[in-house]
């Protein structure tokens, strides 16, 4: 028993000679930044343009849709899409004439032969299957499109309702009005091309 009894007043002596715990408060930060912005305008594939060898080079017929996407963060919001003039436009023809500076003054969107690189062939593009709303090319010398009777941009899709993200059909087709052919039958076969750049607006 008196063992025992030594060995209780032991433990209750070690156990009362324990060091005392203590804390040290410190602050840890957590900071994070939403930019208002919006994703590079991406389309579902090439838009592909249909070549009837029968029909006129004005008379061609219209290509199957490409959708054009593009989402926003931060509470952007996007107010147009615009299109570029493409990398081989020319100047506007005799069929469309314009002064440089006016809006009726435009260039014509080309197509370029891969292979055959002096061939070119024109083409529209358009926001609707029936390509009767044509979306333009930029106007010569007012790029900010203030010598239309809108104050807005005919290259250019714009959206109502303040939208966050859009999806948008784009059709086009052949229309050679250029007059460098004299019908479907002087184009040479190649592998036609071009690249129209994109911009969404914002804000």
């Amino acid at each position: 028993m008196l063992i025992q009894r030594l060995a209780l007043v032991a433990a209750f002596i070690l156990s009362g000679a324990a060091a005392h715990a203590d804390t040290v408060p410190g602050n840890l930060s957590v900071v994070t930044q939403i930019d208002a912005a919006c994703t590079v305008p991406s389309p579902n594939g090439n838009l592909t343009l249909p070549f009837q060898g029968t029909a006129a080079l004005t008379n061609q017929p219209v290509s199957y849709p490409v959708v054009i996407s593009s989402s926003c963060t931060g509470g952007a919001i996007i107010s147009h899409l615009e299109f570029g003039d493409g990398l081989h436009a020319t100047a506007d023809s005799s069929a469309n004439p314009g002064t440089v500076g006016d809006a009726s003054h435009t260039h014509t969107r080309r197509l370029r032969g891969q292979n055959l690189t002096g061939e070119y062939i024109a083409y529209k593009m358009f926001s609707d299957s029936a390509a009767t709303t044509e979306i333009a090319t930029s106007v010569t010398g007012d790029a900010d499109c203030s010598g239309t009777a809108s104050g807005t941009c005919n290259n250019a899709i714009y959206f109502d309702g303040d939208p966050s993200d859009i999806s948008v059909s784009i059709y086009g087709r052949i229309h050679d009005e250029t007059g460098a052919y004299d019908s479907r039958f002087d184009i040479n076969g190649d592998i036609y091309n071009d690249t129209v750049v994109m911009t969404v607006h914002y804000e």
